[in-house]
């Protein structure tokens, strides 16, 4: 039984204005003339370790039990020379 607080499935404002924000300043920062220089006095490792790490929250990571359950994609087949076929 419920006494107070939001219906379920309301967005909370407060989180969604933050995330707002957040996500105004991070773009205005990457269109500025400020990023494209912070990313040329870096070295080049450090250039792709900062990269390796933005990825981290763009692309999915694979859960553990979809890694591990699932038939392998690649399949290996036997080839064989021409001139072992003959013999």
């Amino acid at each position: 039984m419920r006494y107070g607080g939001r219906q379920k499935g309301t967005p909370n404002k407060i989180t969604e204005t933050v995330k707002n924000l957040i996500y105004n300043s991070i773009q205005d920062y990457y269109q500025s003339d400020t990023f494209q220089q912070d990313i040329k006095d870096i070295s080049p490792r450090e250039r792709l370790e900062y990269f390796r790490r933005l990825s981290d929250y763009l692309i999915p990571k694979p859960k553990p039990e979809d890694t591990f359950m699932q038939e392998p994609t690649v399949k290996i087949y036997e080839i064989r020379a021409a001139s072992e076929d003959a013999k």
